[in-house]
């Protein structure tokens, strides 16, 4: 018995939802370019980027307490620093899940108190020194709206984890679906009512307030899990301090591995902003937006299926995990590539109707995303190692991200390399250890050759597209 199955119509409300948050940053995109200038939007993509680095706050419990819900909800005996106590049942362990539950709330209140800290005093004074040209009364209350955003989706954040991990894919992306459409609804008014950066920080502020609030209501309402919260009220200060022990020993890995993540994929963004001007930094992060968007859609495949892979590991069937992941690689890459293609025939035509002065590049389009394609497919096998709770890549993925730091610092500061010389920069690192070396684990855990894994990912496909996933 598994308590998680994921049918066509999860999968398709999977694409849906992302389709959807790709879609509301094409659509609000036109109005950010039209009603920002150049400089403003640079400073909106570095606002992002700080939140990113604030969300590894968490250091790693978001991953951990995923696997492990989804674990205790898949009827695991009991949690481990490694590996799994197999189950027979597959029976949920609600007692084992209302623990990890209240464990999480715990947590979670600690290091969003932190990030908000961390934003209105650090944060605030990287702001005011970047953009002192421009800074004013503006600029701060769209920040401090952006704060409070943060330290909202932090907190609340765990809800929407505990619905993924439970499989309740397609009442996930029911409810940010409803909240990317208040986000481009509010954002594009407010933008053409005047409000620049404010508006944007508005509506990403009740994006995460729609998101979170409503998993969590559909989590504790819809899934019954409020009445074994009230069951099991009670958890012993040891059983929180072993519990908390337990899921520590991978959250500062897992924590590691987020931060190396950010350092690839975010950090771009302050390294070109240090030898660029804010509108190249826009330009790049535009450009990086723009791949990533396709790239997300070409993984929405593996997230949907994901809690189904947490939970063939938990009872052991490793038939059904070679056929999910096979299936899942094989139409990432037909995805990705049909989508980095429109793009780069496309793409600049667009972007500069909307602003005849940004203009983008082509070959730079095309390098990004060879580079983000190779790491984000590196990402999903680690990922599905990660489904097994053990990490063994922690270590090449801290050297790789470090080393790319100080490639693309050499190459852009020494160099004058400009863009490329932070593609370069992180490419090289990867490519020498983690691009070819994790995907060859899985394989050899999964007992499977290439040329059998692409046979049965192709069959797969096939499989779902006649709607007799199994």
């Amino acid at each position: 018995m598994m308590n998680t199955k994921i049918s066509n119509k999860d999968v398709l409300w999977n694409y849906i939802g992302i389709i959807i948050s790709m879609i509301s940053n094409f659509i609000m995109l036109p109005f950010m370019v039209r009603y920002m200038d150049s400089e403003i939007l640079g400073l909106w993509y570095v606002y992002l980027s700080i939140g990113g680095i604030v969300t590894l706050f968490d250091f790693g419990f978001t991953p951990t307490f995923a696997r492990n819900i989804a674990y205790s909800w898949n009827g695991a005996e009991c949690i481990q620093k490694e590996n799994v106590i197999y189950s027979e049942s597959g029976k949920a362990n609600y007692e084992l899940l209302v623990k990890i539950i209240k464990i999480s709330r715990i947590i979670y209140l600690l290091i969003s108190g932190i990030a908000l800290l961390a934003l209105l005093t650090i944060g605030t004074i990287y702001i005011s020194c970047l953009s002192k040209n421009i800074y004013n009364n503006t600029v701060i209350l769209s920040w401090l709206i952006y704060s409070i955003a943060i330290f909202l989706n932090i907190y609340y954040g765990c809800y929407t984890m505990f619905l993924r991990g439970i499989g309740a894919v397609s009442c996930y992306n029911k409810i940010n679906i409803a909240a990317r459409l208040t986000q481009i609804i509010i954002s594009v008014l407010l933008l053409m009512l005047g409000f620049g950066i404010i508006a944007v920080s508005v509506g990403y502020c009740l994006y995460g307030f729609v998101l979170r609030f409503s998993s969590k209501h559909f989590f504790l309402k819809s899934y019954g899990i409020d009445q074994y919260i009230k069951r099991y009220k009670r958890i012993t200060k040891s059983e929180g301090q072993t519990l908390f022990r337990v899921m520590w020993y991978n959250a500062w890995r897992d924590g590691i591995v987020t931060f190396s993540n950010y350092i690839t994929n975010q950090a771009g963004t302050l390294i070109v902003s240090t030898f660029l001007s804010l509108t190249e930094t826009g330009i790049y992060s535009l450009t990086v937006q723009l791949v990533t968007a396709i790239l997300t859609i070409s993984g929405g495949i593996y997230s949907a299926y994901q809690p189904t892979l947490q939970a063939a590991y938990v009872l052991n069937n490793k038939k059904m995990m070679k056929e999910k992941m096979g299936m899942i690689m094989v139409a990432n890459l037909y995805i990705a590539f049909a989508g980095v293609l429109g793009l780069s025939l496309v793409g600049p035509y667009i972007i500069k109707i909307f602003k005849p002065s940004m203009m983008l590049s082509r070959t730079v389009i095309l390098g990004i995303a060879v580079y983000l394609f190779l790491y984000k497919r590196q990402n999903t096998y680690a990922s599905f190692i990660s489904n097994m709770n053990c990490l063994p890549y922690v270590k090449s993925y801290i050297l790789s991200g470090l080393c790319g730091i100080v490639l693309a610092v050499i190459f852009m500061k020494y160099f004058n390399l400009g863009i490329w010389g932070l593609i370069f920069g992180q490419f090289i690192p990867q490519a020498v250890y983690n691009y070819w070396k994790w995907p060859n684990y899985v394989l050899s855990y999964l007992e499977c050759s290439i040329p059998e894994f692409i046979r049965i990912g192709n069959e797969g496909i096939i499989e779902v597209l006649k709607g007799k996933i199994r």
